[in-house]
């Protein structure tokens, strides 16, 4: 549900480093510049895997903390909330010597696990690789075969798709294929002015979840199965559409199993979202699958729907 959380601490003018150090902590001392190019210093520890950068300029503390990490658990789910408030309130405690602090939210990274067979898991990591690299005005950042990186523009938000054993090495993470959306600072800035408190509670709920997480992927993973070009034409051609719309549609899923991207195919949104929107009540992706992958697989399921699956099975509850 929640890989990790980041905090901002403000209003910290002093932190007990020589009590932190008696508990066995390493500080390390860095250089750091405010707005007009004097310098301060800024000082980096851990404690209890909880990551913290003490910033002695804007008397402020960026917190870093992972949930799996915090809670020693694989799977994060909706009634750990309380059980993480606990631990992390005793953690700021020792550091700060109280729970009485200023503390805003400034990242949350959502994810979900997806189990597929490594076959299914490259065919998608394939599929989403290239598919639409304008998408959401993000920008590709790699290009790997293991993983979908992308950035917003803007930086409001990360696209992270990635599978998991080429990460960890870790025998339980093989056939895990990652989805993580990682919220950055200006999106829940822009939520705050629309009221959403940057608390913890605002974040950690299925209706949170739903809103930032798998809204916004919907548009990026669409609606529908991936089909083989030869099964998407022959639902087409036995729906109840138009002559017209069947041609359209069989020349738009062509035209995207080569270009990948809408903006060489159609060049107005609404008309991309048109034909998607045909196609999706068709049970239709508007990707289809390569004539090169394995041909044993006639259909792949939409990767959202199965992402939706999980979360309700494991996470909310």
């Amino acid at each position: 549900m929640i890989d990790s959380i980041n905090f901002l601490a403000y209003d910290i003018g002093f932190i007990n480093f020589n009590y932190l150090r008696m508990l066995g902590v390493e500080i390390e001392p860095y250089t750091i510049f405010d707005r007009i190019g004097n310098s301060g210093r800024g000082y980096s520890f851990t404690y209890k895997g909880v990551q913290f950068k003490f910033n002695s300029i804007y008397r402020c503390v960026l917190i870093k903390t992972n949930t799996h990490d915090l809670l020693n658990k694989r799977d994060i789910t909706l009634g750990d909330k309380e059980t993480y408030k606990e631990k992390l309130n005793d953690i700021l405690k020792t550091v700060f010597g109280t729970t009485n602090i200023n503390l805003k939210i400034e990242r949350v990274d959502y994810y979900v696990d997806v189990p597929l067979e490594e076959n299914q898991k490259n065919m998608y990591l394939a599929l989403f690789n290239n598919y639409m690299p304008n998408f959401a005005y993000t920008k590709k950042k790699t290009n790997y075969a293991s993983s979908v990186y992308r950035a917003s523009k803007r930086g409001q938000y990360n696209i992270n798709i990635y599978s998991r054993f080429e990460k960890t090495k870790n025998c339980l993470d093989k056939g895990i294929l990652r989805i993580e959306l990682q919220m950055k600072k200006p999106k829940i800035k822009n939520e705050a002015k629309k009221g959403v408190p940057r608390k913890l509670d605002s974040y950690w709920n299925i209706e949170a979840m739903d809103k930032y997480y798998f809204d916004f992927y919907r548009l990026f993973f669409g609606i529908g199965k991936h089909y083989r070009m030869e099964k998407a034409r022959e639902i087409i051609n036995h729906s109840k559409l138009s002559d017209s719309w069947k041609k359209k549609l069989k020349k738009f899923l062509k035209d995207m199993m080569y270009e990948v991207d809408y903006k060489r195919v159609i060049k107005s949104k609404q008309t991309f979202k048109s034909y998607a929107d045909k196609l999706g009540k068709l049970g239709i992706n508007v990707l289809c699958i390569w004539d090169c992958f394995s041909p044993e697989i006639s259909s792949l399921p939409n990767l959202l729907d199965l992402a939706k699956a999980v979360a309700k099975e494991k996470y909310f509850k």
